[in-house]
């Protein structure tokens, strides 16, 4: 599996998760869950299966208030599969916590699946787990 560049959905798909990383940057916390659909599911470490827009607010409003989150997600590949774009990789990034403790840097492996809702596409199913290679 490959990143197609050329294929106007993945960089459609691409450009979205782009942005997402950049409004969350931002601690723009309406305009990051912009970025999902209403039946989000997504696996995060030490966490429960966050199930929904209200359950998932809750989470990135708490993790917002943890501190500033500057991240990229390498994209390894992506599939189309009908209205769904998947796609995997590893995030790296780092945290510098509100409470003055020391930055730290992270890399987690991701699988995300966006699908397209009426229009644009939306980010419907994601996993993070740690142990990539920083």
């Amino acid at each position: 599996m490959t990143v197609n560049l050329d294929n106007p959905v993945v960089a459609e798909a691409l450009e979205l998760i782009a942005t997402h990383e950049r409004l969350f940057e931002a601690g723009d916390l309406d305009a990051v869950m912009a970025n999902f659909s209403d039946d989000i599911a997504m696996l995060a470490q030490a966490t429960p299966i966050l199930s929904g827009k209200a359950a998932l607010r809750s989470f990135y409003q708490a993790f917002l208030g943890a501190g500033a989150w500057v991240f990229k997600h390498e994209s390894a590949a992506a599939d189309v599969v009908g209205d769904l774009v998947v796609l995997h990789g590893v995030a790296r990034g780092k945290h510098t916590p509100s409470n003055g403790d020391s930055e730290s840097t992270f890399a987690n492996n991701f699988l995300i699946i966006l699908r397209r809702e009426a229009g644009p596409l939306r980010i419907w199913r994601a996993a993070f787990m740690p142990g990539a290679p920083e």
